[in-house]
């Protein structure tokens, strides 16, 4: 069952700034328990024709508890996707009438080859058809998700750049590396590119119509990063610390406006885009 986390953390959180090949035959195991709970406390309404959601002075709505800690999150305009280590992949919908709900609908356990799946990290196709899991080794385990509830493992490929990068309108590549921070190119001039050092990078979102970018920066949680005037040499604005926890995976669902962060042992935390870079930008 998954639970709903909410206002039990947010003493823990902190606001702190600062500068500077192919077949079939994966593993799946439905769940069709639902659990919802309201956030307490100081909150605001968000209208969005008919739902409505709680948030408090940070933006968080809530937490969704994960079968083991969570890696990375991906998420489509109504679930999110998991990656939790030697536990494979959990597909989960979530509601957002009212309050908050999550239920798992999906697990992915073994790849093509019937080998079980060490997940880490997980994206998505630009049409949210396909599923992309990257497993320890750096093999990507494609997955048809067409149908969330059923998915299928088509095949399995090397890894790519691109698998685990943002790219900007404007031409820009960002690519996380870890503990090396990220690195960024110039696509129209591949000899002109940058190495971002100031902290470790593991996931990076852009948001701000791509004029500001969110990174998750491991035990230091997320930074907030100026991208618009030196979009090879990003600014840092601010960071958001969560305590006790280390950030690996942050997504945006379709609209933008709902942040899922990957937290390991607090699981999948959740948060008002919006709110959030207003807390920031401050």
């Amino acid at each position: 069952m998954k639970k709903l986390i909410y206002s039990s953390i947010l003493a823990s959180l902190l606001i702190g700034c600062s500068g500077g090949g192919s077949g079939s035959g994966s593993t799946i195991t439905s769940n069709s328990t639902t659990s919802t709970t309201q956030s307490k406390g100081s909150t605001k309404e968000i209208n969005r024709e008919k739902e409505r959601l709680k948030y408090d002075k940070n933006g968080r709505v809530g937490s969704i508890e994960t079968e083991a800690p969570p890696r990375d999150v991906a998420s489509t305009k109504d679930a999110i996707i998991t990656a939790e280590g030697k536990n494979g992949v959990e597909i989960i919908k979530i509601g957002y009438k009212d309050e908050l709900s999550s239920e798992v609908v999906a697990k992915i356990k073994k790849d093509n080859s019937g080998n079980r799946i060490d997940a880490k990290r997980v994206t998505l196709s630009e049409d949210e058809q396909q599923l992309l899991i990257e497993k320890k080794g750096g093999r990507i385990v494609v997955v048809d998700i067409s149908n969330l509830s059923r998915p299928k493992v088509v095949g399995e490929r090397p890894k790519r750049v691109s698998d685990n990068s943002k790219t900007t309108k404007s031409g820009y590549r960002y690519i996380p590396m870890g503990e090396n921070g990220m690195k960024i190119i110039n696509l129209s001039n591949n000899s002109e590119s940058y190495q971002f050092k100031s902290s470790s990078i593991y996931d990076i979102v852009l948001v701000d119509h791509e004029t500001k970018a969110l990174a998750a920066i491991g035990a230091s949680g997320i930074q907030l990063l100026e991208i618009n005037n030196t979009p090879l040499k990003p600014t840092s604005k601010a960071i958001y610390t969560i305590k006790g926890t280390k950030v690996t995976g942050l997504s945006l669902n379709k609209n933008e406006d709902i942040l899922f962060v990957a937290t390991g042992d607090q699981g999948v935390l959740v948060f008002n885009l919006d709110i959030l870079l207003d807390k920031l930008s401050k």
